[in-house]
């Protein structure tokens, strides 16, 4: 090897190394049994300890139904929305528009899994987390070609995730998924599913409008930059079509269409090929569901979810 060609891996190696050192500057390692947690100044440790539990939990419940990570995750906890916008356009680079037009958090990468706001919970760590892992098993493409698919396979291990930590409030979750997703059927405002597939159709609820119910407040937005959750009917009713598909057809099948999609079949291809019945096929079914539920008996039942039990894990800091 010349000493040209030496030289440059050398600068390329300093450049990458400072790359890491900006990107963790200002913040303190956590380790866990399968994550590395990286919390700002400010943050407690107890915060970040109780993330590190979370995650475990998360960690056994998404490998249960999807599949274990290649790589081991980072998670990154911040004091506040705007020092998440600074960080993530200053020193990881992002585009602002994601940031500043729509408030959101920007595609991972394998480096960065998600951004864990200051009263965010478990289940949108299994949330985000489960975006990962699908997008190991079928790639970026298809998170942003199947959104109520995929958001909804994520909100729907979130809740398995939260009925581990608390069964109680994953029950008030569900009932509160149900009873926006019965009165919209009720009211003729279900989202037909075609016009939930693609990254750019699930951006226009965001910008929604008053009517759609889909308009956010400063407050909610406020409320967003908290905890990570966003009040919305794509997210409520793809969730609870993906519960009911689950429920009817096993998670089985979800890994199926997955490896599909990975493979390079498109989703409505795949999905009909594991189904053995099509999208709007599917939509007239769940639509039979909704119409079959009684929202005061929901109501005054306790709602059991298939959940099994993990060890938590003991804090362990650099």
């Amino acid at each position: 090897m010349n000493k040209i060609c030496r030289l440059t891996i050398f600068l390329a190696f300093l450049f990458l190394a400072s790359n890491l050192v900006a990107k963790e500057k200002g913040f303190t390692a956590f380790y866990t049994e399968h994550a590395t947690i990286f919390y700002q100044d400010g943050v407690s440790k107890d915060r970040a300890c109780e993330v590190g539990r979370d995650f475990e939990i998360a960690y056994k419940v998404v490998g249960k139904d999807l599949g274990y990570p290649k790589k081991k995750p980072r998670f990154y906890l911040y004091n506040s929305g705007k020092d998440m916008n600074d960080d993530l356009i200053n020193n990881w680079g992002h585009g602002n528009s994601a940031i500043t037009k729509y408030r959101l958090i920007p595609q991972m990468n394998w480096d960065y899994i998600a951004w864990i706001p200051p009263n965010g919970g478990i289940d949108l760590v299994a949330h985000e987390y489960s975006h990962r892992i699908m997008r190991q098993i079928a790639d970026l493409d298809f998170l942003k070609k199947s959104m109520w698919f995929n958001e909804g396979v994520a909100e729907y291990t979130g809740l398995k995730a939260l009925a581990v930590k608390d069964t109680g409030s994953a029950s008030s979750k569900e009932k509160e998924w149900l009873k926006n997703v019965i009165s919209a059927y009720r009211d003729n405002n279900l989202i037909p599913f075609k016009e939930m597939m693609t990254d750019d159709q699930w951006m226009r609820f965001f910008e929604a409008t008053p009517s759609s119910g889909l308009n956010y407040s400063q407050d909610q937005w406020n409320h967003f930059f908290q905890t990570g959750s966003l009040p919305g009917l794509n997210y409520n009713q793809s969730a609870v079509a993906v519960s009911f598909i689950i429920n009817q057809y096993g998670f089985d099948k979800v890994k199926k269409v997955l490896k599909m999609v990975g493979k390079g079949k498109p989703f409505p291809e795949a999905f009909q090929k594991v189904y053995g019945f099509s999208q709007e096929e599917f939509e007239a079914q769940f639509k039979a569901y909704l119409a079959g539920l009684d929202m005061k008996k929901i109501e005054a039942t306790s709602t059991l979810i298939l959940v099994f039990t993990v060890t938590t894990p003991v804090c362990q800091f650099n």
